[in-house]
């Protein structure tokens, strides 16, 4: 992602007030709803947004906007946290396996199409993309078609 998404990309939410759990699953539900994803996409959209927003609280002195984009050429859902701090996120390193922490970009990458970082002036913006998975279509069942017979 270069500072904004493809061309495109239409937006379909952009907080920047307070940004609390509750907030975070509305917004993900919202978005999932505005596209047809169904429970694979609300999964991977809700973990990977919890990690890098925990991230953005804990490292970074909070979050100060969550964006979601649609994009709809790829099929795609792309989310950016963006937080005041200009230091890039560290690499993924594997933890000890009694670590307690550690593993949130891990799960991020394993979670979503494609991730990343911008640093900018006021900070950086840490996004991620999910492909949205939609529900099958359910079809009427076949009906014999008025006037047809049977040879």
């Amino acid at each position: 992602m270069d500072a904004e998404p493809e061309p495109d990309a239409e937006l379909i939410a952009n907080v920047t007030a307070h940004i609390d759990a509750e907030s975070l699953r509305v917004l993900v539900d919202g978005a999932v709803r505005f596209v047809g994803g169904d429970g694979d996409t609300a999964f991977a959209l809700r973990l990977c947004l919890a990690e890098l927003h925990s991230n953005a609280v804990r490292h970074a002195g909070g979050a100060t906007r969550v964006r979601v984009w649609s994009l709809p050429v790829t099929n795609r859902l792309l989310v950016a946290v963006g937080d005041k701090c200009r230091s890039a996120p560290p690499r993924c390193a594997e933890p000890s396996p009694d670590a307690e922490e550690g593993r949130g970009l891990m799960l991020v990458e394993a979670h979503s199409a494609a991730n990343g970082h911008v640093v900018h002036a006021a900070g950086k913006d840490v996004w991620f993309a999910v492909v949205i998975a939609r529900p099958p279509q359910t079809r009427p069942p076949f009906t014999a078609i008025a006037g047809a017979h049977d040879r």
